[in-house]
């Protein structure tokens, strides 16, 4: 009697482990492919947030050159504007 229980208890743990085993299996690689799916997601989110900071800053690159032409362009036509008075001015003080 004592060599059957003893035979029906090693039979139950190897019944639970060989149960055991796949079940691990399976949450070992559920695991995985929860943790490659995190790294495809951080990764997605970085790669989004690395393009929208690059097209901020060509942005502002864009911005920054449109307002020095801005400025350059300004300056020029006050100096054709102030050179035109100046001709006026001789002008007329020489016809005078």
């Amino acid at each position: 009697m004592k060599r059957f229980a003893m035979a029906q208890m090693n039979q139950s743990n190897r019944t639970d482990a060989a149960a055991c085993a796949p079940a691990c299996s399976c949450a070992c690689k559920a695991s995985a492919a929860l943790s490659i799916c995190l790294d495809a997601a951080i990764l997605a989110v970085s790669i989004f947030l690395c393009l929208i900071m690059s097209l901020t800053v060509l942005v502002w690159l864009v911005a920054l050159t449109i307002l020095v032409l801005a400025v350059r362009i300004m300056k020029q036509l006050n100096m054709a504007e102030s050179r035109n008075a100046a001709d006026g001015s001789m002008t007329a003080c020489a016809a005078a």
